[in-house]
């Protein structure tokens, strides 16, 4: 089971109203393992930003029809997978040397955002909606 909760006044408290009905149902006194994660990673809104701004991109490109060229030296179509495996992760790992979007955490991002933001505007293309919410 995995559940999400935030700290508040120094106390778990759960984020929302399916975890603590979770939380609501534990055991007085009995014992839970629990796997903590690393809280300072990119947010669910954040995810579904890196997700719109990749697809986006993929949307200009396609507009432009222009394709990826992958390691593999042909021509990959664009989609938002490609766009974030080829582009967005190349630009975490080159900046942060990560591996995966899952471990950036909330200030990162933006870096990111901004470099892409930057390379494709140097391109020649039209940058100005890239980024919506």
């Amino acid at each position: 089971m995995k559940m999400t909760f935030k700290i508040h006044h120094g106390q778990l408290c759960p984020v929302d109203g399916e975890t603590r009905a979770k939380f609501d149902k534990f055991k007085e006194g009995a014992y839970y393992e629990v796997d903590i994660k690393n809280l300072d990673v990119r947010t669910i809104k954040q995810n579904r930003l890196i997700h719109q701004f990749c697809e986006n991109i993929s949307a200009e490109l396609q507009k432009q029809g222009i394709h990826l060229n992958n390691v593999l030296k042909h021509d990959t179509p664009v989609s938002m997978m490609a766009v974030k495996e080829l582009m967005f992760k190349s630009v975490v790992q080159s900046l942060y040397g990560k591996s995966s979007t899952t471990k950036l955490n909330k200030n990162e991002l933006n870096l990111v955002f901004d470099t892409l933001i930057l390379f494709l505007s140097a391109k020649g293309l039209d940058t100005d909606t890239l980024i919506k919410t």
